[in-house]
């Protein structure tokens, strides 16, 4: 498992794509979609300084409450939500405590506990409930005591975010619009980890988009890229069998889930 400083990442994705787009990639910051139309050739869109760009496609990749999917009129994932802080250890080292990855399936009824070492002075610790039934902080307090007897100290500060997960019940993608990462609901159904499904399926989308601005190849985005990530990033029909099949068990009884289902089958799905 690699770990990675979500800010430094965020700054070496886009340097790439400015690299890799050899002064044809611009990155705009700070320029919110406050409005945005599809038809059948263009999809336009306005962002708040007031600037108007139409594009044959767009890929979607504005997060778990973004505004295209809003502006659409389509049905946001279901969430469930995720609070964390880093947690100086005050001079004591990381390797005291186990300098390792730790999982809490016990921690919540209806989620997990996470800490990982952030360097060899300071842990990120969490808590994830996939039925969002409020009370994080008091969560995250009880399960950072439950680690560290002197808490997290006065210098942690909390944040909180939502993890999506597809239901079955929502576009990953349209005619002309294709939803990428947090966007399409892509997570893993079980541990909420949703990088390398973003990565995944914004190469999907990005191969799918090519090829539709190729001569002739202006059929429905839709078509090809929900075929991709079935295929690809456990799209579609993978995650709609997590949410049959396996969310009740694992949500009533998280411990029996991984011993007795996991564990013997091998299950790719979660585990590669």
């Amino acid at each position: 498992m690699l770990l990675v400083h979500r800010p430094e990442f965020d700054r070496y994705l886009v340097a790439e794509a400015e690299r890799l787009g050899g002064g044809s990639v611009e990155v705009r910051q700070q320029s919110p979609v406050v409005d945005l139309e599809e038809d059948s050739d263009l999809v336009r869109i306005r962002t708040g300084e007031g600037r108007l760009h139409a594009a044959r496609t767009v890929i979607a990749a504005d997060g778990a409450r973004g505004d295209v999917r809003r502006l659409l009129g389509g049905r946001r994932p279901v969430q469930g939500v995720a609070m964390e802080w880093n947690v100086d250890l005050a001079g004591r080292h990381v390797a005291e405590l186990g300098d390792f990855l730790t999982f809490d399936f016990g921690a919540l009824e209806a989620g997990y506990g996470w800490s990982f070492p952030r360097n060899s002075v300071s842990l990120n610790i969490g808590v994830i409930d996939w039925s969002a039934s409020g009370g994080m902080p008091a969560r995250l307090h009880e399960f950072t005591g439950s680690l560290l007897k002197n808490g997290a100290g006065e210098g942690a500060r909390p944040s909180g975010f939502p993890i999506p997960y597809f239901d079955g019940d929502y576009r990953q993608a349209s005619n002309r619009i294709c939803f990428a990462g947090d966007a399409a609901g892509l997570v893993d159904g079980v541990s909420g980890e949703g990088i390398r499904f973003a990565l995944a399926s914004g190469a999907l989308a990005a191969r799918w988009v090519l090829e539709r601005l190729q001569p002739g190849g202006d059929g429905a985005l839709s078509e090809g890229y929900l075929d991709a990530l079935r295929q690809h990033c456990g799209g579609s029909w993978k995650l709609e069998q997590v949410r049959r099949f396996v969310r009740l068990p694992f949500l009533q009884r998280p411990e029996y889930f991984f011993d007795r289902v996991l564990k013997p089958a091998e299950f790719p799905f979660y585990w590669s």
